[in-house]
């Protein structure tokens, strides 16, 4: 796991790996900023969580590079929170998804791959041979896999 604090001198998401989950604490006090995802494309199961710090009227936009879209829009605006993965040479924002904000979610462990979802949705769920690890299943039929650590207890 990255760590990263952005702001307007200082809007660089850098210095993951593959498998990484990169946390970006934004801090617009002293003004708007803008930043910019690497290319999609050449990133490996990373998982991008942008978390805003402040709470001005000042804006923070994410955006993809060379046209690379998320959730179709050349870019997003950070009001709270924001959870990006890269999939099919673009990004998707996890956290628009309503039902990931405003209910529970129940995956059945040790599930064989589900079918391909119907358009403009996602399948998420966790085939118990990677461990908890999680995976995505877009609706042209692409997998997202996201590695996830084992949680020890304690605050996070």
């Amino acid at each position: 796991m990255i760590l990263l604090n952005l702001d307007p001198s200082n809007a660089v998401v850098t210095g993951y790996g593959p498998n990484d989950t990169v946390i970006c604490l934004c801090d617009a006090t002293i003004g708007a900023f803008e930043i910019s995802l690497p290319e999609a494309d050449g990133v490996e199961n990373v998982t991008f969580i942008f978390i805003r710090k402040d709470t001005t009227e000042n804006a923070i936009t994410i955006k993809g590079r060379n046209g690379q879209n998320i959730n179709g829009a050349e870019s997003i605006e950070l009001n709270e929170h924001a959870i990006v993965i890269p999939a099919n040479n673009s990004y998707y924002d996890l956290s628009t998804f309503s039902s990931f904000r405003t209910s529970s979610l129940l995956i059945k462990e040790g599930i064989e791959e589900p079918p391909t979802p119907p358009d403009g949705y996602i399948r998420l769920y966790s085939d118990r041979a990677h461990g908890n690890d999680l995976f995505f299943k877009f609706d042209d039929g692409s997998i997202y896999h996201l590695p996830l650590n084992p949680f020890s207890g304690g605050a996070i």
